[in-house]
């Protein structure tokens, strides 16, 4: 009853001063966990436009040349090359799970893409699964390693 008196209140007096009002009020109970939310989302909004990065585009079954730092004072850079089994594309936690081989050691990385380490990203070959000849129609590879396939790194 109270909402209702005090909207009917803010409609008769002047139009904008009565939606700023109104608007006061509501912001005045809105939950601090909806704010906080709101606000992080803003932030990370405005940090995902100052990191980003210009991408080729890459999929699942490519094989990929990823330019990287070894530390962030550091300008030593490293080369890693895998096979993309899958992407994650979550804003600034968007990251890639490539395989790998070191010294014919499979071993599996998960690395973000838009971290500040990585410099570069360069597409070695697509649909590297199938030689080239066609794409892989699944968005994420990590079946093939969990039934054992006999799959090759780049």
């Amino acid at each position: 009853m109270r909402a209702v008196m005090l909207r009917r209140w803010l409609s008769s007096s002047s139009s904008t001063r009565g939606r700023a009002l109104w608007l006061e009020h509501r912001a005045a109970f809105k939950s601090p966990l909806r704010k906080a939310t709101a606000l992080l989302e803003v932030l990370k909004r405005e940090e995902l436009a100052r990191r980003h990065k210009e991408l080729p585009d890459f999929r699942a079954g490519d094989a990929i040349d990823m330019t990287m730092l070894w530390e962030v004072g550091n300008p030593k850079t490293t080369s890693v090359k895998g096979l993309v089994l899958g992407r994650t594309n979550r804003g600034l936690d968007s990251s890639v799970l490539l395989y790998c081989q070191l010294q014919n050691t499979p071993y599996i990385r998960r690395v973000p893409i838009y971290s500040p380490l990585v410099q570069a990203v360069k597409v070695i070959q697509r649909a590297f699964l199938h030689k080239g000849k066609k794409r892989v129609r699944r968005a994420k590879l990590t079946y093939l390693i969990k039934k054992g396939y006999n799959i090759r790194a780049p």
